[in-house]
């Protein structure tokens, strides 16, 4: 394994990082990193600066050039990354500490064909094995390990199903993003009553998501540009504890209706998904929703049942069909601070929402809002506007002028 090339990439686990380097004043802990050619053997456990920093936050201490964390013996120790062990004599190291050995992290794109030897880790918390080379079998051992807390198998795309997972009762955070999982194949989580993070982004063969309705505890929910459909809405509005939500690039999903119950949550991104006009109606029982994007939902025109939620905060519209109407109602939104209504090229005025007590910014770039109504607008408010668009009062000539540009005028092409 080549440090240059993986480090940028380790660097996008910084909050598990961090969580770890805190587990690491009481117990035991040890970063394997497997060989990407060589079976169940470790190239080096891995302690990358990222790592290094934290713990020196933790402790206060600072550490001398070329020492790393030694995990079963619980000392510093210099040139560990030249020695090689296996994960039998890890697992035999974990024993003599009574079993607590706290987080595995397996190379990128490692080839792993056997898990065994992770039974009976029963203190191990963390698991790592992204863009492996991982069969459906592979995960059986992981069944032994009823300690295990996060687990993440990103993009490990020749993984279907999870069935092993059904033992993990301690399990609380999942990534299966960018696998091959289908519906049939997640029911397993339906006995892991602790979850609560999943990812599912980019697994193109969920439809329906049944497991989610059996999710009380779950409350960070990412399926950007999966394959879910309304019915996976439906079962969604199930788990009733969610406080995050991402469905950015969902484009079947046409309604939101069936979200209303989640009384709880506090942010969501519904970008690029088709919702309709009828489908957002639901939202207005999320009384605690205080970020929501609605970003190129080119078949939304009217958002005014939105006006009731008082604690949001920052509303996006950019690219959506909204016109003058359809925003009025946005009035009541005592909260909201920030709405971006760019590229929405049905509005002409925003006097409708002059009154805004908490408004301080307004995005109307390459729209054809007026002069007018924007003066009617508190004098505390910052407006976006680049660049300016003014329509002509000839149809066949529209007028595009930009802070670093003269008016130009365009004519369009008729054939």
């Amino acid at each position: 394994m080549h440090g240059k090339e993986h480090r940028p990439r380790g660097c996008s686990f910084y909050g598990p990082l961090y969580d770890i380097s805190g587990y690491l004043l009481s117990h035991p802990l040890a970063f394997l990193a497997a060989s990407p050619t060589t079976r169940q053997v470790a190239e080096r456990i891995v302690c990358e600066p990222l790592l290094r920093s934290t713990v020196i936050h933790q402790t206060g201490k600072n550490q001398l050039e070329g020492e790393l964390w030694l995990p079963h013996s619980g000392v510093w120790c210099g040139q560990l990354s030249n020695l090689k062990y296996t994960l039998w004599w890890i697992r035999r190291q974990a024993d003599a500490n009574d079993g607590k050995l706290a987080a595995l992290f397996f190379a990128y794109r490692s080839s792993i064909e056997d898990l065994t030897d992770l039974k009976d880790l029963r203190g191990l918390r963390f698991l790592f094995i992204p863009e492996a080379i991982l069969l459906n079998k592979t995960l059986s051992p992981l069944a032994s390990c009823p300690t295990l807390e996060h687990l993440w198998l990103r993009s490990c795309r020749s993984l279907t199903r999870v069935e092993a997972l059904s033992h993990l009762r301690s399990l609380k955070s999942l990534d299966l993003s960018r696998t091959g999982v289908t519906d049939d194949g997640l029911l397993a989580l339906t006995a892991c009553h602790l979850l609560e993070e999943v990812d599912l982004s980019g697994c193109d063969f969920i439809c329906a998501l049944p497991f989610m309705r059996s999710m009380r505890c779950l409350r960070v929910l990412k399926l950007r540009n999966s394959g879910i459909t309304d019915r996976a809405i439906s079962a969604i509005g199930a788990a009733t504890a969610l406080v995050h939500l991402d469905i950015a690039g969902c484009f079947l999903v046409t309604s939101l209706n069936p979200l209303g119950g989640l009384k709880r949550l506090e942010w969501m991104n519904t970008s690029w998904c088709g919702i309709r006009d009828g489908g957002v109606e639901g939202l207005s029982c999320c009384g605690n929703l205080e970020y929501l994007s609605m970003a190129r939902c080119w078949d939304i025109h009217n958002v005014n049942a939105l006006g009731v939620l008082s604690k949001l905060q920052v509303l996006d519209l950019c690219g959506t069909n909204v016109d003058d109407e359809g925003i009025a109602g946005l009035s009541r939104c005592a909260s909201l601070c920030s709405l971006s209504l760019s590229d929405c090229f049905c509005i002409y005025s925003v006097r409708a929402l002059a009154a805004m007590p908490s408004l301080k910014e307004m995005d109307v770039s390459y729209t054809a809002v007026t002069e007018e109504s924007l003066s009617l607008l508190p004098s505390w408010v910052r407006v976006v506007r680049k660049p300016v668009c003014v329509v002509s009062s000839n149809d066949s000539i529209s007028f595009f002028r930009s802070p670093r540009a003269p008016l130009l005028s365009i004519t369009p092409f008729v054939g």
